[in-house]
């Protein structure tokens, strides 16, 4: 498997990874918080959001930079990590290459 491969396949994981923990929090962790009274839901998944939003910049970012992805796809796929369902979208536009 090549490099290029390699690095395209990780960043579909890390769009994947990323739409999962956005998912989690706002249906899963925000509802605990604000139905059950269970604050520590949000506490514990808001940084794992974020940290995964963060590997996933960070992957767009070296993607781009190698020539894997053209920058304005670098773009759309940290625009539409921003929305619920958006990593997913990600997953799938990456895959049809």
């Amino acid at each position: 498997m090549s490099p290029q491969i390699r690095r395209v396949s990780r960043l579909r994981v890390m769009c994947l990874m990323e739409a999962v923990t956005l998912l989690v929090l706002l249906f899963v962790a925000v509802p605990l918080e604000h139905l059950v009274g269970l604050p520590v839901a949000v506490s514990v998944m808001g940084p794992v959001h974020g940290f995964a939003f963060l590997a996933l910049c960070w992957t767009v970012n070296h993607a781009v930079a190698s020539r894997d992805i053209p920058a304005r796809t670098g773009w759309r796929l940290v625009f539409a990590a921003c929305v619920p369902f958006g990593g997913v979208h990600g997953w799938f536009t990456l895959g049809a290459r």
